[in-house]
């Protein structure tokens, strides 16, 4: 199946993801096309013509990144057309994979595209990689570095991904 993943990762730890999922549908037998969709800049037309969408972005103060919001608004008629899967990537840790994270919002994007779902995986914090204003804000809410990105996690879910496509597409 052809197979758009599309990400907006501003540090490149939800990059890593879709990179990881993309090789697992590459592996697996699906054609698939990456965008960087963090700046936005997608044309209309280049997003035709795919079987399966998978979208993903950052989590930063509740919200996914600009462009990736954008990219679901504005590309929600044709995204339509085939099967759209969404993920954030962003909350650290296991007791705080909700903490902080606007679901009304997800839940408007999820209606937009009429998604099969959406999946939460934790993320990465190194403090190297931020900001001055970045890193007073992880110190207000007392976010600790590491990376906590479930790859058995990410690895299952891109696996049954690809073989519930395979379903769909031999329909």
């Amino acid at each position: 199946m052809k197979v758009l993943v599309a990400v907006a990762s501003k540090h490149g730890a939800t990059a890593d993801i879709a990179d990881r999922v993309a090789g697992i549908l590459r592996a697996t037998g699906h054609d698939v096309t990456q965008f960087d969709i963090t700046h936005g800049h997608v044309r209309g037309d280049s997003v035709d013509g795919y079987g399966a969408y998978i979208i993903g972005s950052a989590i930063y103060e509740g919200h996914w990144l600009r462009g990736a919001r954008h990219f679901v608004l504005d590309h929600a008629i044709a995204l339509q057309h085939g099967e759209v899967h969404l993920f954030s990537s962003g909350p650290l840790g296991d007791d705080e994979v909700h903490v902080g994270v606007d679901a009304h919002k997800i839940d408007e994007l999820i209606r937009a595209v009429d998604a099969v779902e959406h999946r939460m995986f934790s993320g990465r914090l190194d403090r190297g990689d931020l900001n001055r204003l970045e890193r007073w804000v992880v110190d207000v809410v007392r976010a600790h570095d590491g990376d906590f990105r479930d790859w058995t996690a990410i690895d299952a879910w891109a696996t049954g991904l690809s073989a519930s496509l395979a379903r769909v597409h031999a329909r």
